[in-house]
């Protein structure tokens, strides 16, 4: 299914401005996320984070809370600063 585009340019727009960057960058990201607002970014984590609560869920090597918040700070030590 292809995404619905907006009046604005929608999803190709925003695809192809990852694209310029990613091609014009030193050291492209590995992913890029690309959505038209706050409230699909918010959803787009939120669904990661659920399938990594999934993935931890009743396995043998289940991490605790406290373990997978040093996880996800020392993740984030190399992350970098918000785009603009």
């Amino acid at each position: 299914m292809r995404p619905r585009l907006h009046a604005y340019g929608g999803v190709r727009r925003r695809s192809f401005g990852c694209l310029t960057r990613r091609c014009s960058e030193p050291k492209p990201k590995l992913r890029y996320m690309v959505v038209p607002n706050q409230e699909q970014a918010e959803d787009t984590i939120k669904a990661q984070i659920e399938q990594l609560v999934q993935l931890n869920e009743g396995q043998r090597y289940t991490y605790d809370r406290p373990t997978l918040t040093k996880m996800l700070d020392a993740a984030l030590v190399g992350a970098r600063p918000r785009s603009k």
